[in-house]
């Protein structure tokens, strides 16, 4: 059985998680020279 929100319409999962992203959690973007990352993932 789908679960209802408080009001009775059905609970939407990926609303409710792009909603709490939106609220939450910031996006970088960065750019930095090959060498540096290829050190940066091989540790």
């Amino acid at each position: 059985m789908p679960r209802k929100t408080k009001d009775g319409q059905p609970f939407d999962q990926n609303k409710y998680i792009n909603q709490w992203s939106k609220e939450n959690m910031a996006s970088v973007s960065a750019k930095y020279k090959k060498e540096f990352v290829q050190e940066f993932k091989a540790s």
